[in-house]
């Protein structure tokens, strides 16, 4: 309320139109684009505009333009290695993995404990068949952050790839246990219980996913 009785008396001011941006993300994507687009236009150097930006992008599935706003983070600051984590993910959902692993690799090299960044490149070596790297990817991603449920999603994922289903579904509950409403969890958990035979568990999963 505050930030739109701004706007309305001064509809040039940069900083209402950042801050109102990043309070819709979630809830209201299209007016946070078009705040943030306003944000950036009229400060070009708003390094955090131009990331909040590149997320809301990303999140409604326009990936070409957000990589370019992450790509632009990266040219105003080059040291932000949550914009080349996202670079990666957003590389990773293009199918363009030689590039998301070079984003992934720069991120934590300038981060090396941030969890995110050894998540995503554990999700990218499982893609590209190397099971052995993406395991020890995923475990330093538990261990820097033991509540980030993507984490015990995506070493769950490596470990039933490796056919240890009995370790997957003991880290898709932990998963689910942090995060109740993640629906691929639910999904990934019911494929193990389904190759473990255990099928009433499995219809009772595919079900909360759908």
């Amino acid at each position: 309320t505050h930030y739109r009785a701004t706007l309305a008396r001064n509809p040039a001011n940069w900083l209402a139109h950042g801050n109102l941006g990043a309070i819709l993300r979630r809830d209201d994507p299209q007016q946070a684009l078009a705040h943030l687009t306003e944000a950036v236009r009229l400060k070009p150097d708003l390094v955090e505009g131009h990331y909040n930006l590149a997320t809301v992008l990303q999140q409604v599935g326009r990936l070409d333009e957000a990589a370019a706003q992450y790509r632009e983070v990266i040219r105003l600051a080059p040291t932000h290695a949550r914009a080349y984590c996202n670079l990666g993910n957003t590389m990773q959902q293009l199918g363009l993995l030689a590039e998301a692993e070079r984003a992934y690799g720069e991120s934590i090299r300038l981060s090396p404990r941030l969890a995110l960044a050894h998540s995503g490149m554990c999700r990218l070596l499982l893609a590209s068949g190397r099971l052995g790297e993406a395991r020890a990817s995923c475990e330093t991603a538990v261990a820097l952050d033991p509540g980030l449920p993507p984490a015990h999603r995506d070493l769950a994922d490596v470990l039933l790839e490796e056919g240890r289903i009995d370790e997957a579904i003991r880290e898709y509950t932990l998963a689910l246990r942090l995060n109740p409403d993640e629906a691929d969890a639910h999904a990934h958990i019911a494929a193990a219980f389904q190759q473990a035979g255990r099928f009433d568990e499995a219809i009772g999963h595919f079900r909360e996913a759908a």
